[in-house]
């Protein structure tokens, strides 16, 4: 990726935001819409992406299996070689992963895939996507973040 382009799209993104950019391409968190997002440069193959860390936050020690569980199931269903994946970092936080097209971004575009994930995380700290807020289970279906991520791409219904 021409790091200059890269560069250019962050000093764009904190125009808007009037945050100090070289902190941002020197790998500082953004906090957008609280919630902390890293954005780096893709690597070596994917030297054309610009590569978006969403920090979800962490998960209470009882229901851990069950969201890192579902986390998984979503992985498996969801990634496709390229694109959003789960991970969990080595403090215990769980982090939402995109990557995106340089070439096919502006400030303004790259903007709103920000809030789209910051959205999505503070969805999540909700009820991790677990239940309607009553403790009991959600309705059956396949698992709520493969909907979720449905519903947001056009991607087929299950």
């Amino acid at each position: 990726m021409s790091v200059q382009r890269f560069e250019e799209l962050i000093e764009g993104l904190c125009r808007i935001y009037g945050v100090d950019h070289k902190r941002v391409v020197d790998g500082d968190s953004l906090d957008f819409h609280g919630v902390r997002i890293v954005l780096r440069p893709g690597q070596g193959p994917v030297s054309q992406l610009v590569m978006m860390y969403c920090d979800f936050g962490t998960v209470p020690e009882e229901l851990q299996l069950r969201v890192y569980r579902q986390l998984l199931e979503a992985n498996l269903t969801t990634y496709t070689g390229q694109g959003e994946t789960y991970c969990l970092t080595p403090e215990g936080r769980v982090v939402y992963v995109n990557n995106y097209h340089l070439h096919t971004l502006t400030p303004e575009i790259l903007a709103g895939y920000l809030g789209i994930s910051a959205a999505y995380a503070k969805h999540w700290r909700e009820d991790y996507f677990l239940a309607n807020g009553d403790g009991k289970a959600r309705k059956k279906r396949a698992n709520p973040l493969v909907d979720l991520y449905r519903s947001n791409t056009g991607a087929p219904q299950a």
